[in-house]
């Protein structure tokens, strides 16, 4: 991010602004803030116990410091956040209107699992303080979203603006992994409930299947230890086969479970 922008120091940016901490932490950061608009701040970073696993349900925290020219008449700023895809493009825009004109050009950016990949709009959040006001910490936090399957890596791009004016911006990259669900056991008697270990916690379907036969069953997994149980009553005995599926769509190869 060059040009009229000063770079601010990325432990202010991380460290202070981030709001609570995440279990996943980012590989590389950058923030800036436009020389006429000192002292203003955005940072972004995900909520949760880690790891970032695409198809789960993420929140991120936005938060920041503004400072206003005019104690008695403070400005209106609004933050907003950008969910992109790294792969497809390894550096946020330093304005938002620039990062806008990326998305029109190619939609393929966004590593969001729905929608345009703007998971914090600039009409969902602002910071108005009641005059007079010289600077004040602020922070809120996204709607729930999902990072797309198959996204390995993403760019969280941060900004607040003031009416059309960009006065702060930060980019933060992140590894992402992909959704896994691992039976305890490969082996196991019929109408026992087989372990599955994930990455993540949550509700996962799981289907059974030997021939044309199957059954589908919601397994729900633990977040404190990303476990969860698989009934097979309905289970045929013999060789089946396991998969597991997020908001419909399969992940990973299906697996060989015997059923005693």
């Amino acid at each position: 991010m060059r040009g009229w922008w000063i770079l601010v120091p990325t432990t202010i940016a991380v460290g202070t602004l981030a709001g609570p901490a995440s279990g996943v932490t980012p590989i590389e950061t950058d923030a800036a803030t436009a020389p006429a608009y000192p002292g203003n701040t955005v940072s972004a970073a995900f909520v949760g116990s880690g790891p970032l696993v695409a198809g789960t349900t993420q929140v991120a925290t936005v938060a920041g410091h503004a400072e206003f020219k005019d104690p008695s008449f403070p400005s209106v700023h609004t933050p907003s956040v950008y969910l992109q895809n790294a792969a497809e493009d390894p550096a946020c825009a330093p304005t938002v209107a620039q990062q806008r004109q990326k998305l029109i050009n190619n939609t393929a950016i966004s590593a969001s699992g729905g929608g345009s990949g703007w998971i914090l709009d600039e009409t969902q959040y602002s910071v108005a303080p009641t005059p007079p006001a010289t600077g004040t910490d602020w922070s809120t936090r996204t709607q729930p979203f999902t990072i797309r399957l198959g996204v390995s890596e993403v760019l969280l791009c941060s900004y607040v603006r003031y009416v059309t004016d960009d006065v702060a911006v930060q980019a933060t990259r992140w590894k992402v992994q992909q959704p896994r669900c691992t039976p305890a056991s490969r082996s196991v008697r019929r109408g026992m409930r087989l372990t599955v270990r994930c990455n993540f916690s949550g509700r996962v379907t799981a289907r059974l299947s030997r021939g044309r036969w199957r059954v589908v069953r919601t397994v729900a997994v633990s977040s404190r230890d990303r476990r969860g149980t698989l009934s097979t009553r309905a289970a045929r005995r013999g060789e089946n086969r396991l998969a597991f599926s997020l908001d419909g769509k399969t992940y990973g190869a299906p697996l060989k479970i015997r059923v005693r």
